[in-house]
Parts: structure tokens; sequence; C-alpha cells
């Protein structure tokens, strides 16, 4: 009987993926945390920025690429409060990682200190003092600074 459950509902999960029929619909479809006051962020300070990742991802970015990528304060800010938040197995397997990123230290309106990181792929993380780690992606972040969003779809030229 679990069998016959478990096999259900893995041909459930394969006919609802497989007739998704664009972008669009995927992306409401993916599971997203809801949105907290985990993201409202007090204040930020960035402490490093253009910094080069070794083994953050197989793409060609070199050091002097990831010197380009400045990231002031306010933008950090600014990201934390456009992104949505993802569960940390999107974070890894669905986005593709930069090698660039920036990092500093946060306090959260919850009173909270913690350690956060942005990349130029557009993937962000706060890890709060309580060892408490949240993961996000800012598809609506419109800055210069970062790359175009791109998922693993996106990479491998999978269209909808």
């Amino acid at each position: 009987m679990v069998k016959k459950i478990i096999y259900a509902f893995m041909a459930l999960l394969i006919t609802t993926g497989c007739s998704v029929k664009n972008q669009e619909q995927k992306k409401h479809m993916a599971l997203r945390l809801p949105p907290t006051a985990t993201n409202a962020v007090q204040s930020i300070t960035t402490i490093n920025d253009g910094l080069f990742n070794e083994i953050a991802s197989s793409s060609e970015e070199t050091p002097t690429q990831c010197e380009e990528f400045k990231i002031t304060d306010e933008q950090a800010k600014k990201f934390f409060s456009s992104a949505i938040m993802v569960r940390r197995e999107e974070y890894i397997h669905a986005y593709l990682p930069s090698r660039c990123y920036a990092e500093g230290t946060l306090q959260s309106m919850r009173n909270e200190g913690g350690y956060w990181k942005i990349d130029r792929a557009r993937r962000g993380l706060i890890k709060y003092d309580t060892q408490e780690s949240i993961y996000f992606f800012c598809d609506d972040c419109e800055e210069e600074i970062f790359y175009e969003a791109c998922d693993l779809d996106c990479a491998l030229g999978i269209t909808y």
C-alpha cells in the first residue's frame, strides 16, 4: 500500500513537472519560503567585495574580473529587501553560482547580528549569529553589477 502511494505521488510530481509550458509558470510552481521579517535588515556593512572563490563555480571568471564586483552597503541592503527566500537545495542546485562575491555583517530588525554574502549571479546568504542560515535569489535586482538572472535550465539552453 505504501509503495502505491509513493508511486502515485512520484507520478503526480513527474506529470506536473512535465506539464510546465513556460518559464513564468515554472517560476510560480517553485516551492518558495514565505516572506517573513527574517530578511528585514536594519543595518548592513560591506566588509569585502570584489572577492574570488576558486571552487564556487565552473565558470570562466577570473580574479581580475571579480575585482570589478563592487557592492555598496545600500546595494546590499536593497538586494535583501528585493530578493526572494529560497530553500537551501534551490540555492545550491537550481541557481548557478558566480565566483565573484562580496560579504559583510548585518543587524536584523529582530536585533540579531550576522554575516551576509552576495554573489554576482544574484544569489545571497544570511547566516545569523544563532547559526540560522537563510538563502536568497534576486530575479528582480536591476543593478548593473549583477549578471543577468539565469537558473540551471537557462544555462543549459532549455526553454519552455
